[in-house]
This record gives structure tokens, sequence and C-alpha cells, in this order.
């Protein structure tokens, strides 16, 4: 565990709730695949709460990561933030939302404007992603009153 991780702990933000890829281009989220050319990604999650909060906005992001050249965060290229502001219609939620302990929220994403080619090319200086290069997924619940917010990743294989 490392030092902001710990951080996160100690302070209590991340431990909030749980969050879980269930479903990325309708495959499970653990071995999904993505064509090179695909504009946009769509997926599933579960959001479980473990202590009562308020869940103010849902953030999905497409990013890459060569942890030598820009770290262990990666490059965020594009997102959809769903808020208050953005709300989707139809959702079992309207933000804000409230959870207790054991609630589960089923969400998705729709990331458009997704150019891999281009992203990578910008970023790294190559047209598709060999390693150390990696492509992934994170969403971030944003959490009223959390320092850190929950927050979960998922490597997806481009080809």
């Amino acid at each position: 565990m490392g030092f902001f991780d710990k951080v996160k702990n100690f302070v209590g933000g991340s431990s909030m709730v749980n969050i879980e890829f269930t479903e990325i281009e309708r495959q499970p989220a653990s071995s999904a695949t993505l064509p090179i050319g695909d504009s946009v990604v769509k997926g599933k999650y579960k959001i479980t709460a473990v202590k009562d909060c308020v869940v103010l906005a849902h953030i999905a992001e497409f990013r890459t990561r060569w942890t030598e050249r820009d770290g262990t965060l990666g490059t965020m290229h594009v997102e959809d933030r769903v808020d208050e502001k953005n709300q989707v219609i139809g959702a079992p939620y309207q933000f804000p939302y409230t959870m207790k302990p054991g609630d589960v929220m089923e969400a998705g994403f729709c990331i458009g404007d997704v150019r891999i080619q281009d992203f990578l090319m910008k970023s790294y200086g190559v047209a598709t992603p060999t390693p150390p290069i990696e492509v992934f997924l994170k969403v971030i619940v944003d959490v009223k009153g959390s320092p850190f917010d929950p927050e979960c990743e998922q490597k997806i294989t481009v080809v």
C-alpha cells in the first residue's frame, strides 16, 4: 500500500462506497476488448455503500498509462460526467442521492470522442498500445464531504 493509499484509508473518504465494473462493451469487465478504431466506450458498474453518504456525481474516464512517462495515474483523455447539471433520463437515481450501508446502485457510462490512435500518438509517439502502455477505464464516485473520492479502474485490451 502506497503512502497516498494509506492517507486515503486513514481519512476514510475512499471507504464510503465500493465500486466494481460489471460490463464493458457487453463483455465481462475483466476480459473486455475494444477495437482500436472504436469511438465510443460503454459499460456498467455497481456502487455498494459502506457508510451513510450523499453521492454528488459519477465520472467515467478513458485513460492511458505509461508509468515511466506519466506516472501511475496515467493520462486522462476523455470523460463522461453525470451530476446534478447533467442527469440521466430514466436512471433510478437523481443527483444528489443518498445511500445507506448495504445499498447497491447500478450505473452505466458512455464515453464518446474516443480516438485511441490519436491519444497514443500525442502522449507517447506510438500508434498502437504495446507494453508498457496500458489502456484503462476509471470510475470515480464524487461523495459529499469526502477528501478522497472512491474510484475503481479496469484495464482493457485494445485489438
